[in-house]
């Protein structure tokens, strides 16, 4: 028994993989604690069904591997035979972390893990799951002597023993205890009309959105006539809960005979952004303010009405509505994707109410028609980027606080 603990003692840690992987997300970056499972069957069972991972071992090299990266903790909790439920503690670098438990056999428990965990890894990439808790520090290997530290033994003191003594087997130490177990919530005191806030489980986003569609006029029956084509350019930003704001510079332009239309429309909205696995809404509504020109041969013109007042801008209000496929980028900031469409019904008019008619002339053919009820329909990319606190680093154990 001595010689089986002392080769447990000295035995020296596993070496870490030499090649690094290119993913930069903090799910392809493991640091892994497991009492329930060979390390080593365990990271071959992983990298067969999360491909590409890094798996490192605990202990101080593995932090200094991953020192400025984002990364991942696992930490495995559980015997290694019987049919107990093992704990799977998954913490990232920014303080999310999600609990598991699973049920394993003696038979394939690495296999069980393994699947386990890259199911949990999956779900956490693609947000499908909300964390269990937030802002939890990684357990960092503070007593753990590096891989060049070799620790001295020193040899037992050897004692006599009559064959009548019986010895007594020295009880194996208890499993650690996981960093997240539940902890007891402190009742309101009473009196207290303050409400406890419920910790948002999403990051603040912001996103630049570009689209390409056409116009088309509903009403009144004067606006009816060929679509006109146009771009539209904005910012959306997204609140944990799903409150949007954002504002749209869109573009349209029309031509007939020798004159051409340019419509310029700034649209500020608020509305609500929402998400189904990989579907994506967004329903949104506000003001409409659009000014517009007509050009001809190159030069602009400025039209009047009959009693001589000029209308080149066009007041309203706009409703819309967007879906689209999202998901997830590998890129250095956390960022997602939305290609889906968007379509957009709009009223406006100038000061007196009415839509506008452009004619050469008074009886004259029309021209263009703008204004009243129009549908917008828009083939549009958002570019999602999370906006994340900076979170301060740890201080080393025993430095003083100011």
């Amino acid at each position: 028994m001595l010689a089986l603990a002392l080769a447990a003692v000295t035995a020296a840690p596993p070496q870490l993989p030499d090649a690094p992987v290119a993913e930069s997300t903090a799910t392809h970056r493991l640091i892994v604690k497991c009492s329930a499972a060979e390390f080593e069957t365990l990271r071959a069972e992983l990298r067969t069904r999360w491909p590409d991972a890094e798996v490192l071992p605990y202990g101080p090299a593995a932090f200094e591997r991953v020192e400025g990266r984002p990364f991942s903790y696992l930490e495995i909790v559980g015997e290694r035979v019987g049919d107990a439920p093992v704990a799977i503690t998954l913490v990232l670098s920014d303080g999310r972390a999600y609990l598991r438990r699973v049920v394993l056999s003696d038979a394939e428990r690495a296999r069980v893990l393994a699947v386990a965990i890259a199911n949990l890894l999956g779900a956490v990439e693609d947000e499908d799951v909300p964390p269990d808790r937030i802002n939890v520090e990684v357990p960092t290997p503070l007593d753990v002597p590096g891989p060049d530290v070799e620790p001295v033994v020193e040899p037992a003191p050897t004692a006599e023993v009559t064959p009548t003594a019986e010895v007594t087997p020295t009880p194996a130490p208890p499993l650690p205890v996981s960093i997240l177990e539940p902890v007891p919530e402190r009742a309101p005191a009473r009196g207290s009309t303050r409400r406890a806030r419920r910790a948002a489980t999403d990051p603040w986003r912001i996103a630049p959105r570009a689209g390409v569609g056409l116009l088309l006029g509903l009403g009144p029956s004067a606006r009816r006539g060929r679509p006109a084509f146009g771009g539209e350019l904005a910012i959306d930003v997204r609140a944990p809960r799903g409150l949007a704001f954002g504002a749209a510079l869109r573009l349209v332009g029309d031509g007939a005979q020798a004159f051409s239309l340019v419509r310029t429309r700034l649209a500020p909205s608020v509305g609500y952004v929402g998400r189904v696995r990989r579907f994506e809404y967004a329903v949104g509504a506000g003001p409409t303010f659009e000014p517009w020109r007509l050009r001809s041969d190159g030069d602009g013109r400025t039209l009047a009405s009959r009693d001589g007042r000029s209308w080149t801008v066009l007041y309203g209000g706009a409703i819309h509505g967007a879906a689209g496929w999202w998901t997830r980028l590998r890129t250095r900031v956390p960022s997602s994707l939305r290609l889906g469409v968007r379509a957009d019904v709009a009223a406006s008019g100038h000061a007196s109410g009415k839509a506008v008619v452009i004619r050469t002339e008074p009886m004259g053919p029309e021209l263009f028609a703008l204004g009243g009820f129009e549908l917008a329909l828009t083939a549009e990319a958002t570019w999602w980027f999370d906006v994340r606190p900076r979170r301060a680093r740890r201080r080393a154990s025993g430095s003083p606080t100011q």
